[in-house]
């Protein structure tokens, strides 16, 4: 059986394949005896805490006026069984009050699905129009899409998003992500309507890093990481404003193929265009001169 690991060291963020070669795989993670069983329900107002590990049967609410916080260590296994029709939207977790997770460096909380449900409807936690959400050091595997943030101030650092469909999706905010890894989902992170902040994260062997959906107006994209399958950033069909995408990295600059890896309004008429430092000399190149 090959296994995954996760590992930090102080400021810098690493994924460890132990015996693997060929990319994230996994037979299934084994729920541990000692899990606590949580089954479907509403939370009371206040706070609860998790620790230790728990198995989750059914969805579980935040209501406004509750919080739920998940101290360093923690095991989230989803173990929900998977529906013959999927609602669109459904949550294994929604979060309207308020959502603190508090993994560590050393102690990071994990939220993994038992079976792979690597689908674009379903959300692991949806935090909608809730107070505030803070996620730190945790990591989000199997599933379908591990956060959905909803007109929510949210702060999310040092996370994983590995092997799901996809990584993170909002509408509004504040957001701010930083120094996280999205690796090997669909989507990296998806959004619109909103004024993110991206800095110092990693992109890496995703179908797409950041999805630009429609109306995203100064976002903040700085000192990250790309390196993906198709396309590093790409700009939906009515996002028509320019992304401004410099000071970052890019493993597609070594082979000088970054145009081929960003799609915007060169190659759809009316998508706003974005912006790299690379990208003004490489297509200068292309072009005959006078």
């Amino acid at each position: 059986m090959r296994r995954g690991g996760v590992c930090w060291a102080p400021g810098v963020l690493l994924l460890v394949l132990i015996g693997a070669t060929g990319g994230w795989a996994w037979e299934g993670p084994a729920v541990p005896p000692e899990a606590r069983a949580v089954g479907a329900q509403t939370l009371s107002a206040g706070q609860l805490v998790w620790s230790g590990a728990l198995r989750i049967t059914g969805p579980v609410v935040v209501p406004a006026g509750a919080t739920l916080i998940v101290r360093p260590g923690t095991r989230v296994f989803f173990d929900l069984p998977e529906p013959a029709e999927i609602e669109p939207g459904a949550a294994w977790i929604l979060v309207e009050g308020r959502i603190r997770v508090e993994g560590t460096s050393d102690r990071p909380v994990w939220f993994i699905s038992v079976r792979e449900r690597e689908n674009e409807l379903e959300n692991m936690i949806d935090v909608r129009e809730a107070r505030s959400a803070e996620f730190r050091y945790a990591v989000f595997t199997r599933g379908p899409w591990g956060l959905h943030l909803h007109n929510t101030p949210a702060l999310v650092e040092g996370c994983v998003f590995r092997g799901n469909y996809g990584g993170v999706r909002f509408k509004g905010g504040p957001v701010t992500l930083r120094r996280n890894r999205f690796e090997h989902n669909r989507i990296g992170a998806r959004l619109w309507k909103a004024s993110p902040v991206f800095r110092d994260n990693v992109f890496k062997g995703n179908l797409t890093g950041i999805f630009f959906r429609e109306a995203v107006n100064r976002p903040v994209i700085k000192g990250n990481f790309f390196d993906d399958r198709e396309y590093d950033i790409k700009l939906g069909e009515l996002q028509t404003t320019d992304v401004d995408a410099t000071g970052n990295r890019w493993a597609a600059a070594e082979a000088a193929t970054i145009p081929e890896r960003i799609f915007d309004g060169a190659d759809s008429e009316g998508v706003g265009r974005v912006l790299v430092e690379p990208r003004p000399l490489l297509e200068s190149k292309e072009k005959p001169q006078p």
